[in-house]
């Protein structure tokens, strides 16, 4: 895919997805929610929520790990006006933003440009990542932080150049303000971390440099926690980790129960078939034993396994996080199947031409289609 052919493609996913942006999705109930305490931050120098008042203390600070958001959305209120579009543009960005390592990504691991262009077309019109590409919710950060530490790592190992080891701890740290589920994400990153370098990663000055980062990127929600409740011993930081966290009695019973109702959700409707689809994938990902496959499907199985612990609301959002790495399976193994079953004139003058036609024109009409059936959707 030519650089020019890519900023055609962005300028047009740029159109698509800010389109109507102050109308569609209708407004999500925690929207408000969300502005509030960037409003608070930026007019009234105080991260907190009023309107909450409750035993957590929301109403007097905000100590929760999940304040990036605000602190980014207050900047852009500040700048342009607290309008409900203003929020959204950001979310709009950083949905841009993950496009952008999506192709690089791909592009570095020598993907097809093809199915390069049909990823980032099944990605930016995946319903669930088009939503909350749209939303002010802290799941976009999620996944664009969370995706930049996975390609920035999968880098380190394949330069073994420390600079990429400090960039993927120092953006663990970041990641750490954005939402508690995060810390899916840097659970799968320590756990490619022990795959790649198996016992010598207790002893490697690269996971040093890994944790030394991480602390480092840390270290302003950690002052800034210290300052706001160390003189209520950090009793209204664990009120407002407890509120979100899984609390239940019979925790490896009904808690794994409970979960099935996020799928449900997930799979609702018109989605059913795409969904086996993706099933389909990525059980047959596991012929590609390949480095971006292995640990797309580490990360995609560490949040199946930690949602149902770390987050107590079973909403199918939290999955969005681990979709780009899904879609990754999903090209990896048509890859793979092309490789292992065309022979290769075949496939260079015959079939590779008409593949590339047949999923460009159904990349395109998918892009159509999906314009059209989101404004029936979110009304």
């Amino acid at each position: 895919m030519e650089r020019k052919t890519l900023i055609v493609i962005l300028g047009l996913l740029s159109i698509y997805f800010s389109w109507n942006i102050h109308q569609y999705p209708p407004v999500h109930v925690d929207e408000p929610w969300e502005t509030i305490t960037a409003y608070q931050l930026y007019f009234h120098g105080k991260l907190n929520n009023p309107v909450l008042q409750g035993p957590e203390f929301y109403q007097e600070h905000f100590v929760e790990p999940r304040i990036l958001q605000s602190i980014v959305l207050g900047l852009f209120y500040k700048v342009f006006g607290l309008h409900l579009w203003v929020g959204r543009m950001v979310s709009v960005i950083l949905g841009a933003c993950v496009l952008l390592c999506f192709y690089y990504l791909l592009k570095r691991y020598q993907v097809d440009n093809y199915l390069i262009f049909f990823g980032v077309i099944i990605l930016s019109t995946h319903h669930y990542f088009f939503i909350f590409s749209r939303t002010i919710r802290p799941e976009i950060y999620v996944t664009f932080i969370g995706f930049a530490c996975f390609s920035a790592l999968l880098k380190g190992f394949d330069t073994e150049k420390k600079i990429w080891f400090a960039l993927t701890g120092f953006l663990m740290g970041i990641g750490m303000w954005t939402h508690p589920a995060f810390a899916i994400w840097c659970a799968a990153l320590i756990s490619m971390l022990f795959l790649e370098y198996q016992l010598k990663t207790f002893t490697l000055k690269k996971t040093s440099i890994v944790l030394l980062f991480f602390v480092i990127g840390l270290l302003p929600f950690i002052i800034y926690l210290i300052i706001e409740d160390a003189g209520n011993d950090f009793s209204h930081f664990w009120l407002q980790i407890r509120r979100g966290a899984v609390q239940n009695a019979s925790f490896l019973t009904q808690t794994f129960f409970d979960e099935f109702s996020r799928y449900q959700e997930y799979a609702s409707g018109t989605r059913l078939p795409i969904v086996i689809l993706e099933i389909v994938f990525i059980i047959l990902s596991f012929k590609s034993n390949d480095r971006l496959s292995r640990y797309s499907r580490v990360v995609i199985l560490f949040h199946i396994i930690l949602l149902p612990v770390l987050i107590k609301s079973r909403k199918a959002r939290y999955l969005v996080p681990a979709l780009p790495l899904l879609i990754i399976l999903m090209l990896q193994t048509f890859r793979s199947f092309e490789l292992e079953y065309l022979k290769n004139w075949f496939r260079k003058f015959a079939a590779l031409h008409f593949i590339q036609r047949l999923l460009i024109v159904s990349g395109i009409f998918l892009l159509v289609f999906q314009v059209s059936a989101q404004s029936i959707l979110m009304t």
